[in-house]
């Protein structure tokens, strides 16, 4: 089982009404498919004279058991029973009925339940029990075959209709429409007084008017797929042939001989699109706008980026750093072998490698350390990236803050997992250039030194944009590029302080500072979705852009509520601990076992439902004095105080129990080791050199690490394989 349906598996075991549910259900189908051996008027099995008979499977006369008739032999018949038991023995089945069979011994029908009829007989004589069990595996196998053949019907009609469009998608909705608007019941009422009812026909009939459910589903599916990438790519590359064939095999030619030439083996992002750009430049009107696709697709089928995908008489197969000219420019012949080429790489490959990292075949330039850049690219490395880390010989600093994550810096370890690591001295021209061959086939260029450090060495982002069109650049900083404070340094406590944030933090009296470092992860997150962002306008328009972040500008957007709060009230917000300084009561109360517990009522619905199935007050939520947030708020002392006396005699186990009843949002304040055996903490494991560090897993629950094998890496480690990949 993957890890995905482990987890779904185990999600669905938490709902224990549905899991036992599910167990109960399977049970008694499962006892069902045996009904036969369970209630029937047949024997299971039987000897008679030395024969062994089994009528469950076979078909016996009366005269074969001694009787007279060539007729089937009725076992209930006082006469066939005495034979068989004189003759030899016989298995019946602990339920002697079938769902059909009458017992005519009975004086009185329907019978009340007996020893012989569990739950009785209906009006005709017929055990219940039998007919329960009977009618119980008739009904569910019926659904099954429903839902089975409308499922099938529905998913054929809508994928016909997506997959096709145009015409045949309008003729099939207005089809479906029609059809969905016929009489159901008018119609079986007519087809009962033509036909004769049964399972089948009821089965045919339902199935004739169930079908439609699926059929928007599948259909809009389809629709959507027409307009993924891969897909335009290959309609693109199909029709540019038909149009253009020649102008395409010209190239080809062009292409091969340029990789002949110049002994590559790739092409990177701004040479594959300089080559493709004059091939879709001959496709006219509706097919420029499929550039960014076309190049796409081409990598894969020509063995570069992202997959080294290789074509070989036909074959399939990866790995290769060569192409087989004389192949290609045979097939190139055929828009269908195109076509088929690109939909395959798109649907087999692309599919399965974009679904897990949709940032494959992206590569990221990180002149970074600390902490803000590294948390940007390593989402982005999460997220499938190649990220190249450019570090001096000693390392990035933060490699060194501590040894508390199994001999690394907690700090490195939990921020540069899957990165590669490129040691450089950037005041040596030679290493200067070097990057900047990086850069020329790279993505992404982010660097967070300080102002004006990286254009001294010649990495300005400004000219790096103009030289490379492409190329993304973000600039990370302390308080921008410009103003008076633009040459400070800045670490995530001094920003915290500058924007406010230790002011309104923690309980009053001294300052503290946040526990984590919100300013440097909330400015590396920052920097990964602009990055993405730019990356996808990038696939629109072709060419890349700017991005400008600082830590005090990020922190500055997270403290819009604050100010919005101050300027309209003129003061505060003042610091008031586990408390909220809009909201009342919402903060910590202790209970009579030492426990902290944080409790949230949000509106006036929960203050009602926490007076009354908490407090135990009701009266509460019609006193005016507190019948609405604004008015409690300004009583948060009396509230507040009515909420902690309460909570003072009550243990945890009973406020969970009733916050729960009452479905108020709750919370219990945790230690450090109490977080570390949290039932709801996910763990991934790193490796790296000094050995295993287990980490908090990726926040996207549906986003399995460890099929990557997330690693560390050592200083330098890469930087014999990247300076050897980009010497020319």
């Amino acid at each position: 089982m993957s890890p995905l349906n482990q987890r779904r598996w185990q999600n669905f075991k938490k709902n224990r009404r549905g899991f036992y549910s599910a167990w109960i259900f399977l049970v008694l189908f499962g006892v069902s498919l045996c009904t036969e051996f369970i209630a029937n008027d047949k024997p299971i099995v039987f000897t008679y004279k030395g024969d062994l008979y089994v009528p469950m499977l076979f078909t016996y006369t009366d005269k074969e058991l001694g009787g007279e008739l060539e007729t089937e032999a009725w076992y209930t018949d006082p006469f066939t029973t005495h034979e068989i038991e004189s003759n030899g023995w016989v298995l019946w089945p602990p339920i002697r009925y079938s769902h059909n069979t009458i017992n005519w011994s009975l004086n009185n029908v329907p019978a009340p339940p007996d020893s012989e009829h569990l739950l009785g007989t209906d009006g005709g004589g017929t055990d219940l029990v039998a007919k329960l069990l009977y009618g119980f595996r008739l009904s569910v196998l019926f659904g099954l075959c429903l839902t089975a053949l409308s499922s099938c019907i529905g998913i054929f009609a809508g994928a016909l209709q997506g997959y096709f469009g145009g015409l045949v998608d309008l003729i099939g909705q207005r089809f479906v429409e029609v059809w969905t608007g016929l009489p159901v019941l008018f119609i079986l009422i007519i087809l009962a007084n033509i036909f004769e009812p049964n399972v089948l026909w009821l089965l045919a009939t339902l199935v004739a008017f169930s079908w439609m459910t699926l059929v928007g589903v599948v259909r809009a599916e389809f629709l959507r797929a027409r307009n993924f990438e891969f897909v335009k790519a290959a309609n693109a590359l199909a029709e540019c042939h038909r149009r253009s064939s020649n102008v395409f095999a010209v190239h080809l030619d062009w292409f091969d001989h340029c990789t002949h030439q110049s002994g590559l083996s790739r092409f990177r992002s701004t040479d594959r699109f300089a080559f493709i750009r004059p091939i879709v430049g001959k496709c006219k009107g509706k097919f420029a706008g499929t550039l960014d696709w076309v190049c796409r697709v081409y990598d894969v089928g020509c063995h570069v980026d992202p997959f080294d995908f290789h074509w070989r008489g036909g074959a399939r197969r990866f790995g290769s750093s060569t192409c087989d000219r004389s192949w290609r420019n045979k097939s190139i012949g055929s828009h269908t072998t195109v076509a088929a080429a690109s939909r395959w790489c798109g649907q087999k490959q692309l599919s399965m490698t974009y679904q897990q990292n949709p940032l494959h075949g992206i590569t990221v330039v990180a002149l970074e350390q600390a902490v803000a850049a590294p948390v940007a690219t390593c989402k982005l490395a999460d997220a499938g990236a190649r990220v190249i880390k450019l570090e001096r010989e000693s390392g990035d600093f933060a490699r060194h803050y501590d040894t508390t994550a199994n001999g690394q810096s907690a700090y490195f370890a939990w921020s540069n997992r899957n990165k590669e690591s490129l040691t450089v001295d950037i005041k040596n021209p030679d290493d200067v250039a070097l990057i900047k061959r990086i850069l020329s086939r790279s993505d992404v260029y982010i660097q967070n030194l300080a102002v004006g450090a990286a254009a001294k060495v010649g990495l300005d982002s400004l000219e790096l944009r103009k030289a490379y069109p492409r190329l993304i650049t973000c600039d990370i900083s302390g308080y921008g590029e410009e103003g008076e404070y633009a040459d400070m340094k800045a670490y995530d406590l001094l920003v915290q302080s500058e924007v406010g944030l230790v002011s309104i933090s923690g309980p009053p009296g001294e300052y503290g500072r946040v526990g984590v470092s919100v300013v440097d992860i909330s400015t590396g997150i920052n920097a990964a979705l602009a990055i993405n962002e730019a990356i996808v306008a990038r696939n629109h328009t072709g060419e890349g852009r700017s991005i400008k972040l600082s830590l005090f500008d990020v922190m500055a957007d997270w403290m819009s509520v604050p100010l919005l709060q101050h300027e309209g009230y003129g003061e505060g917000p003042h610091r008031i601990g586990l408390a909220h300084p809009s909201i009342t009561p919402y903060g910590g109360f202790v209970s009579s076992d030492g426990v902290t517990i944080v409790i949230s009522v949000q509106n006036d619905r929960e203050w009602k439902s926490f007076t009354e199935n908490v407090l135990r007050r009701p009266e509460l939520a019609e006193d005016p004095e507190y019948l609405d947030n604004p008015t409690r708020l300004a009583k948060r002392d009396e509230v507040d105080g009515m909420v902690a006396e309460f909570f003072a005699k009550c243990s945890r186990k009973e406020l969970e129990r009733l916050l729960k009843k009452a479905r108020i949002a709750y919370g219990v304040v945790n230690e450090m080791p109490d977080f570390v055996r949290h039932p709801h903490l996910r763990r991934v494991t790193v490796e790296s050199e000094t050995g295993k560090i287990s980490m908090p897993a990726h926040p996207d629950a549906m986003r399995d690490l460890a099929t990557s094998q997330p690693r560390l890496p050592q200083i330098g480690e890469h930087s014999e394989a990247i300076r050897e990949e980009f010497s020319k």
